[in-house]
């Protein structure tokens, strides 16, 4: 399964090491990149890559034989768990703005989106998105009472 070129993907959640490992795995089953993790593959040249955006977003896209520009590659075999835990270590850095939503509670998360598909050098502060796969940037869950 690919993301279609226009794909609307977006999930919220608690900044838990286990809910963005979760959503990463979906995000990157969906998209189609998953199978390009085995050994074989990346031998053959298949990459995922990251950038962190001016804004503190964490983006995770792929590559072939080369690193896209404005973006870098992982300095170990890609790890669901170790990823999670590295977006999640960025985000806590990130000041989050939230609305008053009423009575309840607050509490810093995430919002995964699909990284629109575009051949401009930059969109949104994600350099080279035409590679990116998913965007986590900060947020505020409200829980009302």
């Amino acid at each position: 399964m690919m993301f279609s070129s226009n794909q609307e993907f977006a999930i919220s959640g608690r900044l838990s090491p286990e809910y963005i490992e979760k959503v990463l795995k979906i995000a990157l089953d969906l998209s189609g990149q998953s199978v390009h993790l085995s050994r074989e593959e990346r031998e053959r040249g298949c990459m995922l890559v990251y950038q962190i955006t001016p804004s503190g977003s964490y983006c995770i896209g792929w590559g072939f034989e080369h690193c896209p520009a404005g973006w870098s590659e992982f300095q170990f075999d890609f790890d669901y768990e170790i990823v999670a835990r590295l977006i999640k270590q960025q985000l806590e850095k990130c000041p989050v703005e939230s609305e008053d939503e009423g009575d309840g509670s607050y509490t810093p998360g995430f919002l995964a989106k699909a990284i629109r598909e575009t051949f401009a050098l930059e969109s949104d502060g994600i350099k080279s998105p035409s590679y990116g796969i998913v965007e986590f940037r900060p947020f505020t869950c409200f829980y009302s009472k």
